[in-house]
């Protein structure tokens, strides 16, 4: 049984209706739903009636919120307490996307855990289409991701870094027009469905450029080591922290290269790890400045 359930059913028998308790929390709808059917799940009890319309709490529901007032009184009381205090401990599950953790995440994990040894740190590589979703479902406590093209009220987002689109070829690619070297050599394309993919595209439609893709891939990383091998060429935001096998590629400057990316760290406003995110925030920015 989580905290956040029992404080959506509260919050849900004060205002009485999902949507009221959706702007409320600075969450979806769904998330509220979501929240209350894993309680139900829990104890085995039906805690909403969807038989009225609004919804209405029955009498076990009733009695969960009496009961279940003074623990969440407690455990803010607590957070408050031990927020307080100079301390950070416990688990905190990041998600990111697999540019970042070759470099920029595990270098402010491994600062943050210096400063507070007793942090447990998981890390879960995803796209950046499915870590907001993530973010919303609660299955991470932050990402570290790419900006969303519409970004979801219940979200605070830091920015860390714009990452201009640059042309990568291998250490050995003689030829220097950015331009000739689409033409000519085999192109490398990043999935379309992510945005790399899409800036890339983008790009070549733009400015009116053919290329010839011979392969496609799924992620930064499997890319990166298709181009560093001589297999072909590709666009790509220029990472802010990169790893050897990047630093290692020519990257050139593109004509009219456009918006980039922006990266940053994306949380929920209703999140009780401000202080976490925050410190990693900093650690993220140190790697980046560095």
């Amino acid at each position: 049984m989580s905290i956040s359930g029992l404080r959506t059913l509260t919050n849900f028998a004060q205002v009485g209706s999902f949507a009221r308790t959706a702007d409320q929390m600075r969450i979806s709808q769904a998330a509220v739903g979501q929240r209350i059917r894993r309680l139900e799940d829990v104890l085995g009890v039906v805690l909403v009636s969807h038989e009225t319309r609004p919804p209405t709490l029955t009498a076990v529901g009733q009695d969960l919120v009496r009961k279940s007032a003074e623990v969440v009184g407690r455990y803010d009381e607590l957070l408050a307490n031990f927020m307080a205090t100079d301390q950070l401990g416990g688990e905190v599950t990041i998600g990111a996307y697999p540019s970042t953790i070759l470099e920029l995440v595990p270098r402010a994990v491994l600062t943050l855990k210096q400063s507070y040894p007793s942090l447990q740190v998981r890390v879960i590589a995803g796209a950046s289409s499915g870590l907001p979703v993530a973010l919303e479902r609660e299955q991470i406590d932050l990402a570290v991701t790419s900006h969303p093209q519409s970004l979801n009220a219940m979200f605070n987002w830091n920015h860390l870094a714009h990452e201009q689109l640059v042309l990568i070829t291998a250490p050995t690619e003689t030829l220097q027009d950015p331009i000739e070297i689409l033409r000519v050599r085999p192109f490398v394309r990043h999935d379309p469905s992510e945005n790399v993919g899409q800036l890339a595209d983008e790009w070549l439609a733009r400015n009116g450029v053919s290329v010839e893709p011979e392969m496609e891939m799924a992620s930064l990383d499997t890319l990166v080591s298709m181009v560093s091998h001589g297999l072909g060429v590709s666009i790509v935001p220029k990472i802010c922290a990169p790893d050897e096998k990047f630093s290692q590629l020519r990257r050139l400057s593109l004509p009219n290269a456009g918006g980039g990316r922006n990266i940053g760290i994306l949380s929920r406003k209703d999140g009780n790890r401000a202080k976490m995110i925050a410190m990693f925030y900093d650690a993220a920015l140190a790697v980046i400045t560095k």
